[in-house]
């Protein structure tokens, strides 16, 4: 299983903050985003087993106090991938670590058609909640 959780802080002032919608309290917060994924054992009677959490920057960070174009003065860059890539990169980290991956359990925002798309030529088996308003096609038929 694949998702988003969200480190909430109070102040503007830190690399990498930017702002999310919290489901928890229906508004928006400042927060750092972190892409976690679990293993999930089908027919077992366990709750999911934590696999990676790390942070997810989504775009180019922006900081007051540095030029973005010089290198960071201790020389560390933050990961730079979109959450579909990341969704690929755990998958694959999974694999590396000899556990045996049907496929990933994700929720509807990486079950556009573009992310389907990146995922199928991945070669990354995808089970997905889709939007009640997506339409699905295949093999010519459309299903609203």
């Amino acid at each position: 299983a694949f998702d988003f959780t969200y480190q909430k802080h109070a102040s503007v002032g830190i690399e990498g903050i930017d702002r999310y919608y919290s489901n928890s309290t229906k508004s928006m917060i400042n927060a750092h985003q972190f892409a976690s994924s679990a293993f999930i054992s089908a027919y077992q009677n366990h709750d999911p087993l934590p696999f990676q959490l790390q942070l997810s920057i989504s775009k180019n960070l922006e900081c007051s106090e540095s030029n973005t174009e010089k290198k960071p003065k201790n020389g560390i860059y933050y990961p730079y991938q979109t959450p579909v890539e990341q969704v690929v990169a755990h998958f694959r980290a999974a694999r590396e670590a000899g556990v045996e991956c049907r496929g990933v359990v994700v929720d509807a925002e990486f079950t556009s058609k573009d992310n389907l798309n990146f995922l199928h030529k991945e070669q990354v088996p995808v089970i997905g909640r889709m939007r009640k308003s997506i339409i699905i096609e295949y093999e010519g038929k459309a299903w609203p």
